[in-house]
């Protein structure tokens, strides 16, 4: 892992096991999607971008996965865990109340990185180019502004 960029996302290697266009990543066992390289249309104007291929955790961070980071690194967990912990009937929630630093150096511990905006975009909109992630129209039930 030394060669690998600390910018990149990490592909997978002989120590992860794979399932299609998903791979179970060796860091933090989460599991992952493959997003191929390409051209998708980005922003309100639909502008075509370049993304080379990466891969991009399938779910959010839990507060279980969060809080074994926080235990091997001695990182600060949130502010709203009281005593320091998550609470159990969180375990499968989402981290909440973390910072952008905060969520790097979650990446940094399990050998990936944060995506850039046009990852995030290009995973969001999918293969067909939609401009919402459910479709193509907007829905009133699903943005919120």
């Amino acid at each position: 892992m030394d060669d690998v960029p600390t910018h990149a996302i990490i592909d997978p290697d002989e120590n992860q096991t794979s399932s299609g266009d998903y791979v179970k990543h060796s860091g933090d066992g989460k599991l992952m999607a493959h997003v191929s390289e390409g051209i998708f249309l980005s922003g309100e104007d639909d502008d075509p971008v370049w993304v080379d291929e990466f891969y991009i955790d399938t779910f959010p961070t839990t507060n279980a996965d969060y809080a074994r980071f926080c235990a091997a690194t001695r990182h600060p967990a949130p502010e709203h865990w009281e005593n320091g912990r998550c609470p159990r009937n969180l375990y499968d929630h989402p981290v909440v109340h973390v910072t952008w630093r905060d969520a790097h150096a979650y990446a940094m511990w399990a050998g990936k990185s944060l995506p850039t905006a046009g990852q995030w975009e290009k995973a969001a909109r999918g293969t067909a180019g939609r401009t919402f992630p459910w479709g193509g129209s907007e829905d009133r039930c699903k943005v919120q502004r």
